[in-house]
């Protein structure tokens, strides 16, 4: 409501110096496993204002992010939801550095370990990879599934139709 009251010189000093210290601060305070506030709804109001400002900061939350998800399983969305505040915010290339080294090994070994089995299929593995397609670039995915998923999958499908297969099974 003061920006257009205020000098641009005043509003960069408050900005500068007593906003951005202060959130500098509870950055460095913030811990994502028990903070029940999500550090996107009190920083994201600040880019209008402070955009490339902020950027100091981002190391210390992806810092912070990639830690917690140590822990972290696929099958549990709250990452994503953490993180998809982000995606807009951090540079793609950042991003997806910070993906690849913090999600994708979890999510490739997701695949990895996912049995296939025809008479008995879950498919849940699958849509907790797939839910970060908004998050990661196509070609991550086709190398998880060309790599660990297909093989098995056409192995199984091979194995299968070999036998006596139930045709109308196998359509379905």
């Amino acid at each position: 409501h003061w920006l257009p009251l205020l000098p641009e010189w005043i509003i960069t000093n408050i900005l500068e110096s007593l906003i951005l210290p202060k959130l500098q601060h509870e950055v460095d305070n913030w811990n994502p496993t028990t903070d029940p506030l999500p550090i996107h709804s009190w920083i994201h109001p600040w880019l209008p204002l402070m955009d490339k400002q902020l950027e100091i900061l981002y190391p210390t939350i992806r810092m912070k992010l990639g830690v917690a998800l140590n822990n972290w399983q696929p099958s549990d969305s709250s990452a994503l939801i953490i993180i998809r505040p982000w995606i807009k915010v951090f540079s793609p290339q950042v991003m997806e550095a910070f993906l690849c080294r913090t999600v994708l090994p979890k999510l490739e070994y997701c695949i990895q370990t996912l049995d296939i089995n025809p008479n008995h299929q879950t498919i849940a593995p699958v849509e907790w990879v797939l839910q970060w397609r908004e998050a990661l670039p196509l070609h991550h995915f086709v190398h998880i599934f060309d790599k660990h998923f297909f093989p098995k999958w056409l192995q199984v499908l091979g194995s299968w139709l070999a036998g006596s297969p139930n045709y109308h099974e196998i359509m379905k």
